[in-house]
């Protein structure tokens, strides 16, 4: 189901896996469209009626901007009720082409807990440079991935480095099921 708040899009719920395997699902939970720069901080909620506590694995905000435009954005992923950031994204656009990459993911080890019932708020502006006169459009989108369980480490396999080790290796288990083998 889709819902437009304040001319942005809240797609729930998420998409639960049908069986006890530690995931990842999720996707887009905020699509702005494109919408014009300029018009102070906006805030829109994403309650989570999945039914289950999530355990977030990865959130992801991206951006994109009208050729032209020039101008400061930002977008950030805020969980309630304790206002933990769970995603943040700040972008100087002043300059075409930018770079093929206009997106922030921030992975949680162990999982940024979001329980049954609870919210994520979606905080966006973009405020134009005062030369500016083109069209003013910005567009972004903010994503969660989750897993079903919270992802704990092994026990310690050899101090503080072996740690180090198992965190990564976990982190780069996770970001593989959610973005494809890294190229070699």
């Amino acid at each position: 189901m889709t819902a437009w708040i304040g001319g942005v899009t809240v797609l729930e719920p998420l998409e639960l896996p049908t069986s006890d395997l530690p995931g990842p699902f999720g996707g887009d939970i905020f699509n702005t469209g494109p919408f014009e720069a300029g018009h102070g901080q906006q805030k829109v909620l994403w309650k989570n009626e999945t039914g289950k506590d999530l355990h977030i694995a990865h959130a992801r905000i991206w951006c994109g901007a009208i050729m032209g435009f020039k101008g400061d954005i930002h977008g950030e992923l805020v969980r309630l009720p304790e206002f933990t950031v769970a995603c943040r994204l700040q972008w100087d656009h002043y300059n075409d082409p930018d770079g093929p990459d206009h997106d922030v993911k921030w992975s949680w080890l162990p999982t940024l807990l979001l329980p049954k019932h609870e919210e994520l708020e979606f905080h966006f502006f973009a405020n134009p440079s005062p030369e500016d006169t083109s069209t003013k459009l910005v567009h972004l989108t903010a994503s969660i991935w989750c897993v079903n369980r919270e992802m704990e480490l092994p026990p310690s396999s050899g101090g503080l480095l072996g740690d180090l080790k198992q965190m990564i290796q976990q982190v780069g288990r996770i970001h593989s099921g959610l973005y494809g083998a890294a190229d070699s």
